[in-house]
């Protein structure tokens, strides 16, 4: 439950950050076109050319008023929802600029394997072959030894007589048995089963590994491509 709200913590934090600096882009475009409605008014030529560049430049200002308005409320809605994660009042927070130093991801196999419902899966594959090692192991024949060694104390009767035993005398008796399991159908049938079903445990685990690694992959490479985007408006 701590790490699935901090990692809400860490999205909302990131959608606050792209929001920001969404607005701010919006800003500038808001500049742009206001200073191009201005130098349109200082012309004193009324042909069409001029009529179409200020008409352009309003139409582009309201359109960029109603961005302003739109983002404005993104970001309002999404301050409350940080705030109610972190049960405080967030009003605004003061980003510092985007840093597009870029750190490339590996995809790291091992890491993969940390995975709680990939480690779920793998876990279920032990457990079927500790239970097939258990039907086996009933099949296996039971061999019984046992050793007594006692005294006797007191009156006893043998062949008609009674005579009395100290118990200084010691008896001793060993036995032993061997039992061999007859009705194996059962068991065989059991350990056919599990068997089957571990090795469809181990197909579907090894389909949701290779799943994560495209996916991780994927991201990587969106990450790279997003990031050269980056880098191409912040030269322009």
């Amino acid at each position: 439950q701590a790490n699935r709200v901090e990692q809400q913590v860490k999205d909302s934090w990131f959608q606050l950050e792209y929001l920001y600096s969404k607005r701010n882009l919006i800003h500038q475009k808001d500049t742009i076109y206001t200073n191009f409605r201005k130098i349109t008014n200082l012309t004193t030529d009324n042909d069409i050319r001029s009529l179409l560049e200020g008409a352009t430049a309003d139409a582009k200002t309201l359109e960029i008023d109603v961005q302003i308005i739109d983002i404005n409320t993104s970001i309002d809605l999404e301050l409350k929802t940080l705030s109610l994660l972190l049960n405080q009042e967030i009003d605004t927070i003061p980003f510092k600029k985007i840093n597009t130093r870029l750190r490339f991801f590996t995809v790291d196999s091992n890491a993969l394997d940390n995975n709680p419902a990939l480690s779920f899966a793998q876990h279920q594959t032990e457990i079927m072959n500790k239970e097939i090692s258990l039907q086996k192991a009933e099949l296996l024949p039971e061999i019984n030894l046992g050793y007594y060694n006692m005294s006797i104390k007191g009156d006893v009767t043998n062949n008609g007589g009674t005579y009395y035993q100290d118990g200084s005398k010691r008896y001793s008796t060993i036995n032993g048995g061997l039992a061999i399991p007859l009705w194996t159908k059962n068991n065989n049938a059991k350990i056919e089963a599990i068997r089957l079903n571990l090795n469809a445990t181990k197909v579907r685990a090894e389909y949701f590994k290779t799943q994560l690694f495209n996916e991780l992959d994927r991201s990587n490479n969106q990450y790279k491509t997003l990031y050269q985007n980056l880098i191409y408006y912040k030269q322009e």
